[in-house]
């Protein structure tokens, strides 16, 4: 089974600027794919993968269902979407709804979808290999 080194970082919609500056000093050959949520409405346009990829060397993007994963890539969760982690792809699928804490009522709450997939692919990866 090919193994990626993954790195996944959330933020509010108030993280953009940390983040493009972050991406900025990332190496054009970074050694791992890169996954980040942005909490914004869910019905709001998002431009983040073009903001990422301005700010710095690596190509950003939303990703389709099924998209391979790729080092030195920056996989940004499309609005009103789940993104999961298997196995070498990228799945974007249209998940439960999840009822956000009342202060957050127009943000969606993603991040958690990406971190449990995570967890459970590295559980199954490290079961496999005993």
């Amino acid at each position: 089974m090919a193994t990626h080194d993954i790195i996944t970082i959330g933020a509010s919609a108030g993280g953009v600027e940390a983040l493009r500056a972050l991406v900025s000093l990332l190496p054009a050959e970074l050694p791992a794919a890169l996954f980040v949520v942005l909490h914004i409405p869910q019905d709001a346009p998002s431009l983040l993968p073009a903001l990422l990829q301005r700010a710095g060397s690596l190509s950003a993007r939303h990703p389709a269902d099924n998209t391979p994963i790729e080092t030195g890539r920056i996989y940004v969760a499309p609005p009103n979407r789940h993104m999961l982690l298997e196995p070498g792809r990228v799945r974007i699928v249209h998940g439960p709804k999840e009822e956000p804490p009342p202060a957050r009522r127009r943000s969606s709450l993603p991040l958690r979808h990406v971190g449990v997939s995570l967890a459970s692919r590295r559980g199954r990866a490290q079961r496999q290999s005993r």
